[in-house]
């Protein structure tokens, strides 16, 4: 028993004495009382933050900001964004750290963290390990750009259907993906609306907030976003990704039932020959 409790106490010792105070006091980085640094922010949560490390000399050593990776399949309209760290030659490596989060406190954690900096400048050795463990995206970005590369083949695909004339059907499934409802779209194969009779020409997916607005995206039979709706505390917003604009005047709201909803996207992506 008098064993086990002197190797917890060396345990509980050698955590502690590994620990190291970090902390921002005037923008200065300080560890353990010592400055190895100082950070200065520019811009705001509006438009746009960058923190600028520099070392006791004050020169600029490292910068924390935004960087956007463009999508495989619509790059003009969507832009994925992700926190990263930029070096002095401008290459830049993504953030993948879980807890991190841009403020000036976690960037000084982060650079500790990974032994970056201390009073004496930049540790070359540390930034260049760091370098060889990271990518220049998110593992979920890269992720989703790799989806995107296996659907681009199938941008333009149509199903064949009897015409483009005759109504749609909405239809509610039981199905989610990602907790978002599925609905599937229809083309009636007539004029007379046979619920027997129709083909099945792409689907949409409901996204609901924490205070119940709704989000639509419709995508073609082979899982190819077309369109994309959105209604907020900036109001509505609509977007057709083929081309990549979006669409100023349009007869869905926020208090538009999603039947309704995808039921207008569908024909507008009828209409200009994308669905």
């Amino acid at each position: 028993m008098k064993k086990i409790l002197l190797l917890f106490t060396i345990f509980t010792l050698s955590i502690h004495s590994n620990a190291q105070d970090v902390k921002i006091k005037k923008d200065n980085i300080l560890v353990d009382k010592v400055k190895i640094g100082s950070i200065e922010k520019k811009g705001n949560w509006l438009m746009g933050t960058t923190y600028y490390v520099k070392n006791n000399n004050g020169d600029r050593v490292f910068t924390f900001s935004k960087k956007y990776a463009n999508s495989v399949l619509y790059p003009e309209l969507i832009k994925y964004g992700f926190d990263a760290l930029i070096f002095e030659d401008n290459s830049f490596i993504a953030i993948s750290d879980e807890k991190y989060s841009q403020d000036d406190e976690e960037i000084a954690e982060y650079i500790v963290k990974y032994g970056l900096l201390d009073e004496k400048g930049v540790n070359k050795e540390s930034v260049l390990k760091l370098i060889s463990n990271s990518d220049t995206v998110t593992g979920s970005i890269k992720s989703t750009l790799e989806k995107e590369s296996v659907l681009r083949k199938d941008i333009d695909f149509q199903v064949a259907r009897v015409s483009k004339n005759y109504a749609v059907f909405i239809h509610k499934t039981n199905k989610y993906n990602d907790q978002k409802l599925v609905y599937d779209i229809y083309q009636f194969d007539s004029l007379e609306n046979d619920h027997n009779d129709k083909t099945l020409i792409g689907y949409a997916e409901q996204k609901q907030d924490s205070e119940g607005k709704s989000s639509y995206t419709l995508f073609n039979s082979k899982g190819v976003p077309l369109a994309y709706f959105t209604s907020g505390l900036n109001g509505s917003r609509y977007f057709h990704f083929k081309p990549g604009k979006e669409v100023k005047r349009f007869g869905i709201n926020s208090n538009s039932s999603a039947e309704v909803a995808i039921e207008t996207m569908a024909l507008d992506l009828i209409r200009y020959d994308n669905l």
